[in-house]
């Protein structure tokens, strides 16, 4: 009777200890990945920032229909 108990127990801290393990092996994955999103997000922002505005008329410059 003991032995699902104990096999659910070994699993859980195996499922702990592999958690950990990888966590250690993740974390500097995603700090490069959280830094290159923010490097992409700020070229983006630049190109937004400098982007000529393209020179069609508005509705109230454009001439009268003949």
């Amino acid at each position: 009777m003991l032995k699902p108990v104990f096999q659910l127990a070994a699993v859980g801290v195996l499922g702990v200890v592999v958690w950990k393990v990888l966590s250690i092996f993740m974390l500097p994955l995603l700090g490069i990945l959280l830094k290159v999103a923010l490097l992409v997000g700020v070229v983006f922002l630049v190109m937004w920032l400098l982007r000529k505005p393209k020179d069609e008329p508005t509705k109230d410059e454009e001439a009268p229909a003949t």
